[in-house]
C-alpha cells in the first residue's frame, strides 16, 4: 500500500511540474509547442525519479547501518569472562562440584563443566527457548564448550573466545575434546618436553581427550596419539586430572 501511494505521489509531482512549466511559458507569451511540452514532461519525470531513487538509497543505507550497529552491540554484550561466574539458582560448592561454583539445577552435574558439540551446525540463541533470536551458528562438530547454566532442556555455554549463549541439550555430548590454541602444537610420546615427537597439530584443530595429568593431556588427533601441554589447548582446567 505504501509503495502504491509513493508511486501515485511521484506521478502527481511530475504532473505538477509539467503544469508549472506550461504556465510560465504562457505567461511569457510563448505558446508551448509539442516539442516544449515533451521536453518538460521528460525533465519533470527524470527529476522526480532521481529524487525518489536518492531517498530510497538514503533510507536503505540508514536501515543497514542501524542493523549493523545493533549486531555489533549484541555481540559485545554477549562476551563473558574466561571463567564464568556462578549462575543464578545454582548452589555453590558441594561434593564433586568445582570449588566456588556449583551444580546444575536440572541435571545436578557440576557447573561449569566441559562438553562438546554433537552436530556440525548448531544455533546459539540469546535465551533458553526457540522464541529467542539466534546470535551465531557453530559449524564445527566436536568443538569443546563449557556448560555454565541449565534451564529446562537448554544449556548455557561458554566457548574458548568468551562468547556465551543457549543450546538445546540434545545437541551437546559428554564426550571430552580439546581445541588447540597454540600456533603450532607438538604431539609427543610422553608428558615431557624431551619426549619423542609424534606429530605437529595446527591451531584450531580439535582432538579427542584421552586422559590428563597435572600439566599434560593425552589426546588423539587424526589417528595420532600423543601428549600436549595444557598451555597449548582449551577444554580442560589447569591442574585437572581426568578421568577422575
Amino acid at each position: 500500500m505504501r509503495a502504491y501511494a509513493a508511486e501515485r505521489w511521484d506521478v502527481w509531482r511530475a504532473g505538477a511540474g509539467v503544469a508549472l512549466v506550461l504556465a510560465l511559458a504562457m505567461a511569457m507569451g510563448a505558446a508551448p509547442t509539442a516539442e516544449t511540452r515533451a521536453q518538460s514532461v521528460t525533465q519533470a519525470v527524470a527529476q522526480s525519479v532521481a529524487q525518489s531513487v536518492a531517498q530510497s538509497v538514503a533510507q536503505s543505507t540508514g536501515a543497514s547501518a542501524g542493523r549493523s550497529n545493533r549486531q555489533s552491540i549484541a555481540q559485545s554484550a554477549e562476551q563473558a569472562p574466561a571463567r564464568p561466574t556462578p549462575a543464578p539458582g545454582v548452589e555453590p560448592g558441594g561434593p564433586g562440584g568445582v570449588a566456588g561454583y556449583g551444580r546444575g539445577r536440572v541435571t545436578g552435574f557440576p557447573l561449569p563443566r566441559y562438553v562438546s558439540l554433537r552436530a556440525k551446525r548448531i544455533n546459539v540463541r540469546r535465551g533458553p527457548g526457540l522464541e529467542y533470536r539466534i546470535d551465531w551458528v557453530y559449524t564445527l562438530a566436536d568443538l569443546p564448550v563449557q556448560v555454565v547454566d541449565e534451564y529446562g532442556d537448554w544449556r548455557k555455554i561458554a566457548d574458548s573466545e568468551g562468547g556465551t549463549g543457549w543450546i538445546y541439550h540434545a545437541l551437546l555430548s559428554g564426550q571430552r575434546t580439546v581445541l588447540v590454541t597454540a600456533p603450532s602444537a607438538t604431539l609427543r610420546a610422553g608428558p615431557e618436553t624431551d619426549a619423542a615427537l609424534r606429530a605437529y597439530v595446527e591451531q584450531g584443530a580439535v582432538a579427542d581427550l584421552s586422559r590428563c595429568r597435572r600439566d599434560w593431556c593425552e589426546v588423539v588427533h587424526d589417528l595420532a596419539r600423543g601428549w600436549l601441554p595444557k598451555t597449548d589447548i582449551w577444554g580442560v582446567d589447569t591442574g585437572e586430572l581426568w578421568p577422575r
